[in-house]
This record gives structure tokens, C-alpha cells and sequence, in this order.
């Protein structure tokens, strides 16, 4: 299966975002993220609580729901309908499953409470893993590397290039603005979206290639 010029040009720019976001650029970016986004109870003044109903729709292309309407269309009127749907419906659980676990293996705090346990050490307060941690299964304990709905996002958005490359572009452009959304949260940092963004893309490629050369 081709893999499409655009694909392998998402997979080079998040995987330096990555590195620029490890080597110095994720507390600059967060600090920005807190000044639209105040840390703590909810602040209707700031930037993000008066704009929040806006960036919860920009998070739907991640969502399960999204997925669902995806599947229904491309088997519905898609050429190779059922074929293609189970495609990206496998696309979706496996990136969904495998990026949350990867967090639990991580252990990578998100920018707020990894801010919070740093203290007066805060210039590398992004570098803050706890490694693997089988009790976040279980206690709920959220971590944020890779980031789940970036992993996700460029993952359906890369199935649905391959079902219908005339409109890569959007769909390329709306797992864009799911990044964006958890950034302005600051939910997470540069790297866990970009990283995200690199995993979701190669693992749609990954999967649907072997899929694709299923009987």
C-alpha cells in the first residue's frame, strides 16, 4: 500500500515537534496554555471557559461517536463499503486501547500536576515520568504521554485519507484541531500531541496495510 507524500510529511513534522517539545519548547507552550487556561476551579473570565463549548465540538473527531458516524457513511455509500468501514473501525479500538496503555507505561504526569509536584524546580518539570504504574489500570490515575485523542484523531484521520484521499486536507486539518483543543486545555504538552500525532498515523498505516492484505 502507497503510503501518500502528505502522510509521510505529518509523520517528519510531529516526530521533530516531538524533539523540540522534549528539548526545551513544552513549559513555554504550556505557559502559554495557562494564560487562556487558569489552572484550578473553573474561571468563566478566562480565555478557555468562555470559548470551552467551541473546543469540546474541535475534540469530536477523536471521539467514539465520530468514529461511529465514519463507519456508518463508508458503509454506506463508500465503493467498497463493509471492507472499508471494518477498517477503520479496527483503526479506531486498536490506536484507542494501545495509546491509553502506553500512558500507564509512561507514567508521563500532565503539565498541571507535574508543575505542582516539581515545586521550585520547574524548568524541566516536563520531564516528570513515573514509569510504569499497573495500579493507574485500576485507580484511574491519568496520564498524558501519548496523548489518547491525538493518537486518535491523526489515526481516523489517516483511514479516512486512505477510504477517500480527495479530502485528506480536512480530514488531516480536523485531527489538527483536536491537538489544538488539548493544548489550549492544557491538558497536555507539544510532545504528547505530536507524539500522539506520529503514533496514530503510523499504526493507521500499519494496520490497514496488513488489513488491506487479508484475503
Amino acid at each position: 500500500m502507497p503510503v501518500p507524500k502528505v502522510l509521510w510529511g505529518v509523520m517528519i513534522i510531529a516526530g521533530l515537534l516531538a524533539i523540540a517539545g522534549f528539548a526545551g519548547i513544552d513549559p513555554r507552550l504550556h505557559a502559554i496554555s495557562e494564560t487562556l487556561n487558569r489552572p484550578g476551579p473553573p474561571d468563566p473570565t478566562d480565555f478557555y471557559h468562555r470559548t470551552a463549548r467551541l473546543w469540546d465540538v474541535l475534540r469530536w473527531p477523536a471521539h467514539w461517536s465520530a468514529a461511529a458516524a465514519a463507519v456508518a457513511a463508508l458503509a454506506l455509500w463508500h465503493p467498497r463499503g463493509p471492507r472499508v468501514a471494518v477498517g477503520v473501525l479496527i483503526v479506531f479500538f486498536a490506536v484507542a486501547i494501545t495509546a491509553n496503555g502506553l500512558q500507564s507505561v509512561f507514567g508521563r504526569l500532565r503539565p498541571v500536576p507535574a508543575k505542582a509536584a516539581a515545586g521550585d524546580r520547574t524548568e524541566n518539570f516536563h520531564l516528570t515520568f513515573e514509569g510504569p504504574r499497573v495500579d493507574s489500570l485500576y485507580e484511574r490515575k491519568s496520564y498524558g504521554f501519548p496523548s489518547g485523542e491525538a493518537s486518535v484523531g491523526f489515526a481516523m484521520a489517516t483511514a479516512m485519507a486512505l477510504a477517500l484521499p480527495r479530502w485528506t486536507m480536512l480530514w488531516l486539518l480536523l485531527a489538527l484541531l483536536v491537538c489544538c483543543a488539548r493544548l489550549v486545555a492544557a491538558a497536555h504538552y507539544l510532545s504528547d500531541v505530536s507524539t500522539g500525532a506520529l503514533f496514530g498515523v503510523a499504526s493507521a498505516l500499519a494496520i490497514l496495510s496488513r488489513f488491506n492484505r487479508a484475503p
